[in-house]
């Protein structure tokens, strides 16, 4: 994966079309991964056939742009009078709570050319998402005094092509898509497209896992909390009939008259259209079966899998190495141990008397170490939660364990300036690796080689447990670093920090590869994926943020979180991802890899 590097050449000719050439190799094969954005609020995520892109520009030539190196396409509007009929059919539809969001999303979708309409049809009942698209009609307005119809000609009607490194303006030759998308082929007129971009090249989804639960809010009766039994939802769009499986769905929005549903589903696709009311959906809940109408629904929301039972924040979880066990650390002085397939807690681990910092499986998934507050290390019995080893006394509380790689050693970091390595068969203290600060967290490399500290004083600190030499100091952050991670391969160090961002770096060198900004709060945790090809970010903003590890694009964001999230652990086979924080609510998500655009 990379990030497009294509040189353009131009091949000027009157007598033929103007071809752009890529000087690198295509990032991508002819079957390209595109997001289409439809006029009506509608987002198809899949492949196109098409191999090129024709735009006819001014000077009265086609340019042909190969979808290898396309960025995006804005496509300009020409109907003017289609456009008022949608606006103002969009703005009547807007009369129910659960419909004003999706509204806006449409609205917005339809660019500056609708403004004028929403200002003389909503009045001062404009919500702040609408008002951006406002104010930046109003600042044309002010540059064009004596238009005499804002409406006439707000926008040029012409269609905008991103590459790399260029930009075309012009009309698209092409009048139609044929899309393969995961919900099946679907056919979308250029008419009726407001923008095409290019998909990262790996895109993952997230879905609820198969134990997580669904939440129905009714009209008329109460509200439905349970398991999902019904298999898909049929709707009609304006583009044909199809069937989304509940397993895709994040929620679904009915409107008032009961005759529209919007569909938000899990790998940036949503569609509009029309429901039959009298369709029954089933749901399993303590009480049994029931099944509710279509028409009596208001909305439906899926939740991941939820692990409830501290009484405090949570500070730390990891997985067990076989995926089936997630241990937990808490504010509220205990550990707990969690099946991850029912979420189902299997036991509680009491002893320390502080609040648990940090814990951590062994490599062999037999022992637990935790760090605590009040000083000390304790390590434990995976199955029966019986102390095997009370570390001794440590100068500060006890911020951070993490077991070597074969399993044999232990690394335990606090609020003092050091971190010492201790040997778990004679319970010897190894090393000692002093700094400037307190470290917030400790890794090894994935060959026990080096180990890594995020640091109070700003930086990243990284030994040579062999050689104990000076460390190599990686400097950059501009607040306390909260967390790091190795990547699977061991060439790339990510941290955490309060100072909104999280980086990855290069690990032999200290060399910082990218800033990863996005979040609006301090970042806590981070995680690579089992493959390296993506980096998890936590928050104190309520997210969790998902990171190309190849170009530091944020291409997904949680937001499934009501408090700051504090840690994040991907599964060992990838397929989930946990998360735990203030909120008392460690969540599992289901990830499946979607799309890879390239091979």
């Amino acid at each position: 994966m990379g990030s497009l590097r294509a040189m353009l050449v131009f091949c000027l000719s009157l007598a033929t079309p103007i071809t752009v050439c890529a000087a690198d190799p295509p990032i991508d094969k002819p079957t390209s991964v595109l997001q289409f954005e439809l006029v009506d609020g509608t987002v198809i995520s899949g492949r196109t056939d098409a191999r090129t892109l024709n735009i006819k520009i001014s000077s009265g030539n086609i340019v042909k742009i190969p979808v290898s190196v396309f960025k995006e396409l804005t496509v300009g509007l020409n109907d003017r009078a289609g456009l008022v009929q949608r606006i103002k059919k969009l703005i009547d539809s807007m009369t129910s709570d659960e419909l004003l969001e999706s509204a806006q999303n449409e609205l917005i979708a339809l660019g500056p050319m609708a403004t004028p309409i929403i200002e003389s049809q909503l009045g001062d009942y404009v919500y702040p998402t609408v008002r951006q698209v406002l104010n930046a009609h109003k600042a044309w307005r002010e540059k064009h005094p004596n238009a005499p119809d804002a409406l006439v000609k707000p926008l040029k009607p012409r269609s905008t092509i991103l590459t790399n490194a260029n930009k075309f303006h012009g009309t698209i030759t092409i009048k139609e898509f044929c899309i393969t998308s995961t919900y099946g082929p679907v056919t979308v007129r250029l008419d009726d497209i407001y923008r095409i971009r290019r998909l990262t090249n790996l895109q993952i989804s997230l879905a609820p896992d198969k134990f997580g639960n669904w939440e129905v809010k009714q009209r008329n009766g109460p509200y439905i909390e349970g398991k999902m039994l019904s298999q898909s939802l049929r709707i009609q769009t304006h583009f044909g009939p199809i069937s989304v499986p509940f397993e895709r769905i994040k929620t679904a929005a009915f409107s008032a008259d009961r005759k529209t549903v919007r569909l938000e589903c899990w790998g940036a696709t949503s569609f509009t259209g029309q429901c039959d009311p009298k369709v029954k959906i089933s749901i399993k809940t303590h009480k049994g079966q029931t099944n509710v109408s279509a028409g009596n629904i208001a909305t439906i929301s899926s939740h991941p899998l939820r692990l409830m039972g501290h009484g405090s924040q949570i500070n730390s979880i990891a997985f067990s190495p076989d995926g089936k066990q997630l241990v937990s650390g808490s504010f509220d002085k205990t550990i707990k141990l969690w099946n991850t397939a029912n979420g189902k807690e299997r036991l509680t681990i009491k002893g320390h008397s502080g609040m648990v910092y940090s814990v951590a499986f062994s490599p062999d998934g037999k022992r637990l170490a935790s760090g605590s507050d009040d000083k000390t290390t304790v390590i434990w019995d995976a199955a029966a939660g019986t102390k095997l080893f009370w570390g001794k006394a440590y100068r500060a509380p006890i911020s951070t364990v993490a077991f070597s790689p074969d399993g044999k050693r232990l690394a335990v970091g606090g609020w003092s300036d050091y971190v010492e390595l201790w040997d778990l068969k004679s319970h010897k203290t190894l090393q000692t690796f002093r700094g400037r600060a307190g470290a917030g967290s400790v890794v090894f490399s994935p060959d026990g080689k080096r180990l890594a500290a995020a640091c109070t004083d700003h930086v990243l600190r990284v030994w040579d447990i062999a050689a104990a030499h000076k460390p190599l100091t990686l400097k950059g952050h501009a607040h306390n670093v909260s967390d790091v991670a190795f990547s699977p391969d061991g060439k790339r160090l990510a941290s955490a920090c309060l100072d909104k961002t999280a980086r990855i770096w290069d690990a032999a060198t200290g060399k910082e590869l990218f800033i990863l900004k996005g979040h609006s709060h301090q970042v806590t945790s981070v995680a690579f994926s089992p493959d390296g090809k993506y980096l998890a970010s936590g928050s104190w903003d309520n997210t969790i943020k998902l990171w190309d590890t190849d170009t530091g694009e944020n291409f997904f964001t949680l937001t499934g979180h009501g408090c700051g999230v504090l840690s994040v652990a991907f599964s060992p086979d990838g397929k989930r991802l946990a998360s735990g924080g203030y909120g008392q609510i460690i969540k599992i998500w289901a990830i499946s890899e979607q799309t890879k655009a390239r091979k």
